[in-house]
């Protein structure tokens, strides 16, 4: 792409340091001096004027989080969330039942978020869903679903 593109600058933007350190690598393999290749860390500046680059100091930067409906609005109790998930995880189990036959109808679906996904853990699974399967059918033989016996 180099080649082809030829650029005057070079600026390796993707990965890690290293990686950024052998495109430039690359970059010089293939003509483009390295006063024209800048590698630059989080923050600084290129800035091009008349027809020429050089560094232009810093701007503040840091992560942003989205959480899919918009950009840096994720609120304290998301963020309380994400933290405990990351270092708990959570297991849903989503059962679909049949009033009018009380019956499962579909599932259970047992879902993981935040937790490992080893052997050991879909073994686990496998027997959340029997037990699930094996409540559910009681919990439908001594009720009507809609709250009365």
């Amino acid at each position: 792409m180099l080649n082809l593109m030829k650029p005057k600058y070079f600026i390796p933007v993707h990965g890690e340091y290293r990686m950024q350190k052998a495109h430039a690598r690359l970059a010089k393999a293939v003509g483009i001096s390295e006063e024209r290749t800048f590698l630059i860390d989080k923050g600084e500046v290129i800035e091009f004027r008349g027809g020429a680059a050089r560094p232009g100091g810093k701007v503040p930067y840091g992560n942003i989080l989205i959480d899919g409906l918009g950009i840096g609005d994720v609120g304290n109790i998301v963020l309380r969330d994400r933290r405990l998930l990351s270092q708990d995880g959570i297991l849903i189990a989503v059962v679909t039942l049949n009033k009018a036959t009380k019956t499962i109808a579909a599932g259970p679906e047992i879902i993981s978020r935040g937790s490992s996904t080893c052997a050991s853990l879909r073994h686990c699974l496998r027997k959340q869903r029997k037990w699930w399967r094996r409540s559910s059918s009681v919990a439908l033989n001594r009720t009507c679903l809609n709250g009365r016996r």
